[in-house]
């Protein structure tokens, strides 16, 4: 429903590295829309072909691996500077991930500081949700069924969470990405809002925006079986979700077989990780009802 003949900055969350801008650009392109630039993290740039085959498909590289504040602050905004460009300059669509990295837990948050970077390039005399409206920023929510990455997250959180840090080896993200790619995903829904559109973020700041997505990511993300049965082995009461009509009773029990049997030679911490992830979209603290 997004009117066409404008061009737009997709923020939405992030689920999978790879599939994710793929999915995006493949609607943008069967619908009259031209595809999308596409922030991508130098931690997947570390090969030259890697960085070629990126440059190619029309992403650029979000520098991540800066510690010192200062450079970091002069490729904030080198990166909002090229946002700006792409944006007005050659009016073409833009797609960024709400926070560095993807979502871990299924805990959608987007990092305030994403919506200050694009301020970094306003004009001086322009208001910064003047500007930010003129972005025209589009909440994307990305829904997958299963994650074939869910116990590899569920073990990187608790492996952080017990040791302090996770050591991350160079082949975890291109197996990530192999997992994403190759194996099933079930049912994915992926919607585009328009919420931010109307106005509305003309007189918000950088946090009240990154609230207003978020509400947007956490009213669109859909539920499917595999959802209310990891909230039933969690114990939790979801009755109030109104999912009767949309689900049968065998879909969730056949859901709850597939869950348990993939959780089986999991350690308890991870097997409840991996279940709050699935049942997240049930559980989040904003209201869903439209």
């Amino acid at each position: 429903e997004l009117p066409e003949g404008q061009s737009y900055l997709f923020i939405s969350n992030h689920r999978d590295i790879l599939m994710d801008p793929l999915l995006l650009n493949l609607l943008l392109f069967n619908h009259p829309f031209g595809t999308a630039h596409c922030a991508i993290g130098d931690n997947l740039l570390q090969s030259p072909i890697a960085l070629e085959f990126a440059c190619l498909n029309k992403c650029f590289r979000v520098q991540r691996s800066l510690t010192s504040p200062k450079a970091m602050f002069k490729a904030m905004k080198l990166q909002a500077a090229y946002i700006r460009h792409l944006r007005f300059n050659r009016s073409n669509n833009l797609w960024i991930a709400q926070k560095e990295g993807r979502s871990k837990d299924n805990m959608d948050k987007t990092n305030p500081a994403l919506i200050k970077m694009l301020g970094l390039a306003k004009p001086k005399e322009m208001i910064f949700g003047d500007y930010l409206q003129q972005l025209n920023i589009v909440p994307v929510t990305f829904s997958y069924e299963w994650d074939p990455c869910d116990i590899d997250k569920a073990t990187e959180l608790e492996t952080t969470e017990a040791q302090g840090h996770y050591q991350k080896e160079a082949i975890d993200d291109f197996t990530a990405v192999k997992k994403g790619l190759l194996q099933p995903k079930g049912k994915v829904q992926v919607h585009f809002d328009d919420g931010l559109l109307n106005g509305a973020i003309a007189n918000m700041n950088h946090a009240e925006i990154a609230d207003c997505i978020d509400r947007s990511i956490a009213k669109h993300n859909k539920a499917f079986p595999v959802s209310y049965a990891a909230a039933a082995l969690l114990g939790l009461d979801v009755s109030q979700q109104g999912t009767a009509d949309e689900y049968s009773t065998s879909q969730i029990a056949e859901a709850t077989k597939i869950l348990t049997l993939r959780l089986q030679d999991c350690s308890k911490a991870i097997r409840e990780r991996v279940l709050k992830g699935y049942a997240a979209c049930l559980t989040v603290g904003y209201n869903k009802v439209p």
